[in-house]
């Protein structure tokens, strides 16, 4: 007598390989946006903590150079004489003054330089810049050294306390020509294209 036996098939059918592969899709697709979305979140937190990162250095060399200013005018390189601190929105620099502590950390075995320092601050391209010269009184024209601060800035203002009243030019208005005088505060606004404007006020000791 002979058997019939039934061989089993395995596997899958054509429809059941078309379910698979969109549901194997759609959950690649949803793995794959979340793993976008996180480095997009990544790289937005990272940006956003070095732009702090620049901003806190930026307010802390300015803060230092406030917190030194001395009352020290200096001649520059066609012989003018240049007041203690001087503000021009038009002029090569917008921000010059002379500040003490400067730090000599090498002064015993290199020959005693002056702790005081003729800083500048200016704009150019969307970017804040610090410079300093390593000579006060510069009868030969030397180069400064420079230092980026801030970028992506749209535009800053400053203003300054001349102890009772705000003005936005220095030497003030009504101080007369040879007069050489330093502010009680100045005020800084920095507009970036990023995050708005941003205030900052920085005192003068004494």
């Amino acid at each position: 007598m002979r058997r019939s036996r039934r061989q089993s098939q395995s596997g899958f059918t054509l429809i059941e390989l078309l379910v698979a592969s969109a549901v194997f899709a759609i959950i690649g697709g949803a793995a794959y946006v979340g793993w976008y979305q996180i480095q997009q979140t990544r790289e937005t937190v990272s940006q956003h903590s070095e732009r702090l990162a620049e901003l806190q250095r930026a307010f802390y060399w300015i803060g230092e150079d406030i917190e030194q200013l001395v009352l020290r005018p200096v001649v520059d390189e066609v012989g003018s004489t240049n007041l203690s601190l001087t503000y021009s929105e038009q002029g090569v620099s917008l921000l010059e003054f002379t500040r003490t502590g400067w730090s000599n950390p090498a002064e015993d075995v290199t020959p005693a330089r002056s702790h005081l320092q003729r800083v500048a601050y200016f704009v150019e391209d969307g970017k804040l810049y610090r410079k300093y010269w390593y000579e006060l009184d510069r009868f030969v024209e030397g180069e400064p050294t420079e230092r980026r601060l801030i970028s992506d800035l749209a535009g800053i203002r400053v203003r300054f306390l001349d102890g009772t009243e705000w003005t936005e030019q220095w030497p003030p208005a009504n101080a007369e020509v040879e007069d050489d005088l330093l502010p009680t505060a100045l005020e800084f606004t920095f507009d970036l294209d990023d995050m708005g404007e941003i205030t900052r006020l920085f005192v003068v000791p004494g």
